[in-house]
């Protein structure tokens, strides 16, 4: 005799086309429910997504090319001497892109006023106006209002900001790009600062180093009135007189960097220049609600279908596996608060007669 608590029902007969196009339409329902809900999610995202405005900045590197002094930033003097006008920090594509996700660029942005406004670009985000924000916050709601890009070929970085309000995404991508070249500006100076500390330590060396040699040339001039030509003394001359040669080779290689140091220390080069400014009227960003909406029902239907298929291919397979369906009724059973009622839902009726 059949156990009367095992709920499981006898397998049923039938199959292929026809028994799955049968159970498609008993759950005629749950297709209807989730095709409709996905439908209306993807109709409310393209409602809020629809009324926003692009301001989107193109900007080019601005490479700082200072020319030497004493005309040695070219030729052979600038190879012997180890002299590059180009050196130092230069601001790249990549470094460009990178400093507008910096947190020190971001954080700038987020607490800027615009002309005649009191709340921060922050609070006009979050729409928490007076609050102080925890900084992870800020970053996160600023990287996501920022897009920086740039392209390989040309070079060129694009900073884009999309809003509902039009105002708000130009200050953004405005402020964006004042931010990135003061944060160059700043770095590219304390670099400066560095090289010059080190170059006048060295302009230091060179100098005592250099009147060293030029003392001992005295010296060896005053106690050697005459000088008898191929004779030891013109040879210990000629030395002495190399070592000052170079001695003062070294000293105006180090003074030459050191003066390119301090130019660029003063220097205020911006780091990009903005090569497509901003539209009087910026464009508006549209979302196709008719395409998206009918891609969420089309995804709608499918996950439907799907998850009436799975759920009657488990039953099909629980009902021949009688450890697996009981090890399944106890697991949802244990559920917290509804795991008794989706335990007899999930359950299918038991065989009658």
């Amino acid at each position: 005799m059949q156990r009367t608590d095992d709920a499981r029902p006898e397998a049923a007969g039938g199959g292929g086309a026809v028994n799955a196009l049968a159970v498609l339409i008993e759950g005629w329902k749950l297709i209807t429910i989730t095709a409709g809900a996905a439908s209306l999610l993807a109709l409310i995202v393209a409602t809020s997504l629809r009324e926003r405005y692009e301001a989107s900045l193109t900007v080019s590197t601005v490479t700082s090319s200072r020319s030497l002094p004493f005309g040695i930033s070219s030729g052979l003097a600038s190879q012997l001497l180890n002299i590059n006008a180009s050196s130092g920090l230069q601001p790249t594509p990549a470094l460009v892109a990178r400093l507008a996700r910096m947190q020190s660029v971001l954080l700038a942005v987020a607490a800027y006023h615009l002309p005649g406004d009191s709340v921060m670009i922050i609070g006009h985000l979050t729409g928490r106006v007076g609050e102080r924000l925890p900084n992870t916050t800020i970053l996160r709601t600023m990287s996501r209002a920022i897009t920086p890009s740039w392209d390989r070929e040309t070079g060129l970085v694009t900073i884009t900001v999309v809003h509902r309000d039009s105002a708000l995404a130009r200050a953004i991508a405005e402020q964006t790009v004042a931010e990135i070249s003061r944060v160059f500006r700043q770095a590219s100076r304390a670099q400066a600062t560095e090289i010059r500390q080190a170059q006048q330590a060295r302009l230091d060396s060179a100098e005592s180093q250099l009147r060293h040699a030029e003392q001992r040339l005295v010296d060896f001039l005053s106690g050697n009135r005459v000088i008898a030509v191929h004779s030891a003394l013109q040879a210990k001359l000629q030395s002495i007189q190399r070592a000052v040669d170079i001695a003062q080779s070294v000293y105006l290689q180090v003074r030459t960097e050191r003066e390119t140091a301090v130019g660029r220390e003063l220097e205020e080069t911006p780091a990009v220049v903005v090569l497509d400014s901003l539209p009087r009227i910026l464009p508006r960003v549209s979302v196709g609600v008719g395409r998206l909406v009918a891609f969420a029902l089309m995804t709608g239907l499918v996950l439907g279908v799907a998850i009436i298929l799975i759920r009657e291919r488990s039953r099909d397979e629980l009902n021949s596996d009688e450890v697996a369906y009981r090890r399944l009724m106890k697991g949802v059973s244990s559920l917290p608060l509804f795991g008794g009622r989706l335990a007899r839902r999930v359950a299918p009726r038991a065989p009658r007669g």
